[in-house]
């Protein structure tokens, strides 16, 4: 890539990124249920919808928020009785998150409304087109994710 043409790339690379997070808070749900959840809440809930329990560091690992993030939001859903703490039966130094009867609930609902929200961005593409976003999506996360290390 010429070096000319670099810098006009980061210009509107970095213009997109407000306004992918902005679009992205669009796919939210928006139910009454979750008024009194934020993002990360959210986030989490999501992922322990895909397992029965989860450790606070498999938590961490999966949403990419920091651990001692992780316990703050934990607070905030155990609050809102979603999720409880559980020792983890194969070792006591590990805390199990679990979702509870409405925390369940809540997050099918959410994992459900936000793969609508997506369906109906993402079918404003062609296969053509959908298929580079995602594939340029995966290829942005494993290339952030990389340089973290």
């Amino acid at each position: 890539m010429k070096e000319s043409v670099l810098p006009d790339n980061i210009l509107r690379f970095e213009k997109c990124i407000p306004k992918i997070v902005k679009g992205l808070s669009f796919i939210r749900s928006r139910s009454s249920l979750t008024k009194k959840l934020n993002f990360f809440q959210e986030l989490v809930l999501a992922s322990l919808y895909k397992k029965e329990s989860l450790k606070m560091r498999e938590i961490s690992d999966e949403t990419g928020i920091n651990i001692t993030a992780v316990t703050g939001i934990m607070d905030g859903l155990i609050k809102n009785k979603c999720v409880v703490r559980k020792n983890d039966p194969n070792d006591r130094r590990n805390v199990l998150a679990k979702l509870t009867k409405s925390g369940k609930i809540l997050s099918e609902e959410l994992v459900k409304r936000r793969r609508e929200s997506i369906l109906k961005t993402i079918n404003k593409f062609n296969q053509k087109e959908r298929k580079v976003i995602v594939n340029s999506f995966e290829k942005l996360v494993n290339t952030l994710y990389e340089q973290e290390k």
